[in-house]
């Protein structure tokens, strides 16, 4: 009978002859360690990556000496902070997706290819499926920032399954902890967090409540609102204000969403149930938890109501499509993402100001908002003000006039 190794030759044929050296993304799990142990098995001296980028990377720091000699660990959380604005620009929630893969897999793309130039490595590797779009994100903008390096993706290269990783580390007697059978994949940054596959398999899209790590289920919140309070500069929050009176706290940057996970995660915010498109053609029942995201989300997208014309926010709202859409699909390197985000950037500058908002089991209730920008004028906008009403009565003649008279020819 085959083994594991073996047939990871026969996959690889030639391609990584030329491979003396490789740059792993490692997070300290099965799959990551198994995949850097097995390199090592073909010859190829393993250096791993691994970004906080806002999960945490104990697991990485405590397993890593387990695989290799040469380790890197980066605190990339600032970076990420600043791919987050963009999408809080683009309002970026693609079908009820958070976009966080579509987020991070370029930045981890980045750091790869970093360490792979700096230590002369032949390839990069990464954990990325056959049937997930996460493939496409690492593949693209590896071949972007640097196409001499290999591509190497374990699991859809070498159809290398969970039980193949978790029975080979077993047979080596390597000790790190294992999940239990029907294990959830979890991808975590402070944007999202990702749940897939395990029990979410099942063809009823149940969701077990242990599949939730961030957030509650809305019916067992607390009862009393909390107040959240924002201050937008072009287009981004510079601070966020939780709880009032004396017990009342301010945050900024990465800190806020920690913050704001947090809060929004214990009053049921955030949670997405949604069926996924893959790239590949297939579909995927994922769940987000993304309490930030879909806090500050919200307070931009009223704040640009208010402070945007009708014009603009038409445009804005296909634009934002598709720039979502483009990065959800791993187009973050691409000059559309450049050209799109060009235009989103310059509406940014009037979307400034407070918003005020309260959060309850799962709702988000907007309670004030003002901007030196706003276009809304109460002295205009109700029927005592300063607007000349009989200014309309014209306008109203010759509005709709073509379609007026298109549907008056098809009556007769």
């Amino acid at each position: 009978m085959e083994t594991l190794l073996q047939r990871i030759r026969r996959l690889s044929g030639d391609e990584y002859s030329q491979v003396r050296k490789a740059v792993v993304a490692y997070s300290g799990g099965v799959d990551s360690t198994a995949t850097a142990l097995l390199l090592g098995e073909l010859g190829i001296e393993v250096i791993t990556v691994s970004l906080d980028l806002g999960q945490g990377i104990s697991q990485a720091k405590r397993n890593a000496p387990l695989v290799s000699k040469k380790n890197f660990f980066f605190d990339a959380k600032e970076q990420l902070l600043e791919y987050a604005k963009k999408a809080v620009w683009a309002n970026s929630m693609f079908k009820g997706h958070p976009n966080g893969e579509g987020l991070s897999r370029p930045l981890i793309a980045l750091y790869l290819v970093q360490a792979a130039e700096k230590e002369g490595a032949q390839a990069v590797v990464h954990g990325s499926s056959g049937v997930g779009n996460d493939q496409f994100r690492m593949d693209n903008a590896i071949r972007v920032l640097a196409p001499q390096l290999h591509i190497i993706a374990p699991v859809r290269d070498w159809n290398l399954s969970r039980e193949d990783s978790v029975s080979y580390l077993q047979k080596r007697k390597v000790k790190i902890k294992i999940e239990g059978k029907k294990p959830f994949s979890v991808d975590e940054n402070f944007w999202c967090r990702t749940i897939r596959y395990g029990a979410l398999s099942e063809d009823d899209f149940g969701v077990p409540q242990e599949a939730y790590a961030w957030t509650c289920a809305p019916s067992a919140c607390p009862s009393l609102p909390v107040k959240v309070s924002f201050q937008f500069e072009n287009g981004f929050p510079t601070k966020a204000i939780i709880g009032e009176g004396k017990g009342k706290k301010e945050f900024s940057g990465v800190p806020m969403f920690e913050a704001l996970n947090k809060i929004g995660g214990e009053n049921g915010i955030g949670r997405q149930n949604c069926i996924e498109d893959k790239i590949v053609g297939l579909k995927s029942h994922e769940v987000f938890e993304c309490p930030a995201a879909s806090i500050i989300s919200f307070a931009h997208k009223e704040l640009e109501r208010l402070t945007l014309t009708s014009a603009e926010l038409d445009m804005k709202d296909y634009i934002d499509h598709s720039w979502a859409r483009l990065v959800f699909r791993g187009g973050w390197y691409t000059r559309l993402r450049n050209s799109t985000e060009a235009f989103i950037s310059q509406t940014q500058g009037a979307v400034c100001g407070t918003v005020e908002l309260s959060l309850c089991r799962g709702g988000i209730t907007l309670l004030s908002m003002k901007s030196p920008h706003a276009l809304y004028d109460s002295r205009l906008s109700s029927r005592e003000g300063t607007f000349n009403q009989r200014d309309s009565r014209t306008f109203a003649k010759l509005y709709g006039l073509q379609d007026v008279i298109a549907y008056r020819m098809d009556l007769e």
